[in-house]
């Protein structure tokens, strides 16, 4: 859990270029409240998902960057669920695109 609180934090740091205080969602501690905000938190994410991918330097990430957008995007149809937050982090991780 506590792995996924900073991947979450990093993530929005990378992606909107900021610090930890520059956007009360830039904060691990929205992780935490991803159950009872999971649409915004998802929001968040989508976003941050695709300023990695309009800004990545990196050609060979664009491809697993589109898949977890795209992959927000058709669950989006069917509600979320905070297991699915979770999954995109666990990637994001595993294929080193943040940590």
């Amino acid at each position: 859990m506590e792995d996924l609180r900073m991947i979450y934090e990093h993530l929005m740091l990378e992606a909107f270029k900021c610090s930890r205080a520059s956007y009360c969602f830039a904060k691990a501690d929205v992780y935490d409240t991803a159950t009872s905000r999971l649409d915004e938190v998802m929001a968040y994410v989508l976003c941050a998902l695709v300023n990695l991918r309009n800004s990545s330097s990196k050609p060979t990430t664009n491809p697993v960057l589109d898949g977890l957008i795209a992959k927000i995007q058709n669950d989006s149809i069917s509600g979320w669920k905070s297991e699915q937050l979770d999954e995109i982090l666990n990637e994001l991780r595993t294929k080193q695109i943040i940590f």
